[in-house]
């Protein structure tokens, strides 16, 4: 199954409470990656918003969690096979999609690339669900175990 994978649902891995609905959700989704069940994808800025999350995360938790903690996730995320793709992402375009999809500039990407690639959405952001649900992209949600 194609997926279009959000930073947000890969972060909650690191950044929730081990054991929480969001951290499973999380480890789930990282699990049907690598055995192969989900083919994942995302935009080009992935890799981007993830490093701007981690380092957000660290600094609001810096008596926990250091900087060479977060390096060290995102060393071990350099193997993670998500397929990046290539989106043309002038402004014009990517304020179209924004406003179509009623929701951020960031978040119209990934729901053009799941359009684009006849695929899921997998996220935990809420305006992202719900411009998924506005223009019929349905979303991934964890096998029941």
């Amino acid at each position: 199954m194609k997926v279009v994978v959000d930073a947000s649902i890969i972060m909650d891995a690191y950044t929730t409470t081990l054991g929480s609905d969001a951290n499973r959700r999380s480890i789930a989704l990282i699990e049907a990656i690598m055995d192969g069940s989900v083919q994942a994808y995302a935009p080009d800025h992935f890799s981007v918003e993830c490093a701007n999350a981690g380092r957000k995360y660290q600094q609001r938790n810096r008596k926990v969690i250091t900087m060479q903690d977060t390096l060290q996730f995102f060393e071990a995320m350099r193997e993670f096979p998500i397929q990046l793709c290539t989106m043309v992402l002038d402004a014009h375009r990517c304020a179209s999609w924004a406003y179509a999809f009623n929701c951020s500039a960031y978040d119209a990407v990934y729901v053009e690339l799941a359009r684009m690639l006849d695929a899921q959405v997998a996220t935990c952001d809420g305006g992202m669900a719900t411009a998924c649900r506005n223009f019929e992209v349905p979303l991934w949600k964890p096998p029941i175990k």
